[in-house]
């Protein structure tokens, strides 16, 4: 639970748009990603094509809900500026519409997935 933002996606979006979207919202430094209600890990997997994109074998619908906690400026800044993920995906994906939101207070749900590292080792 946190500030953040809530990222609308209207019309015939892809696996790349929504991998494009979640790779900037970790770039700007989101701390918890939720797609369609589903909480989005490193291990996550999204695909399908348009109208039936879906997360962890979670149809997503249309409109598609992302809500990213972090800091709500930063992600909406680095999503909406001029020549950025919006505006980029926008141009190239005709009957796209997205629409960012930043939010004082959004709730992002837990994963059921063991996080626990497979190769690496933490050193303290």
């Amino acid at each position: 639970e946190g500030q953040g933002v809530r990222v609308v996606l209207r019309g015939p979006a892809t696996a790349i748009v929504l991998a494009d979207l979640l790779n900037e919202l970790r770039n700007a430094g989101a701390e918890a990603i939720a797609v369609g209600g589903v909480r989005v890990v490193p291990a996550t997997i999204a695909g399908g094509a348009p109208g039936g994109l879906a997360v962890e074998d979670t149809l997503l619908g249309d409109p598609l809900e992302v809500v990213a906690i972090g800091n709500a400026a930063t992600m909406t800044g680095t999503l909406t500026r001029a020549g950025g993920l919006v505006a980029q995906e926008m141009a190239t994906n005709p009957g796209l519409g997205i629409e960012v939101t930043p939010s004082d207070r959004l709730l992002v749900p837990a994963t059921t997935r063991d996080l626990a590292p497979r190769v690496a080792k933490p050193r303290l």
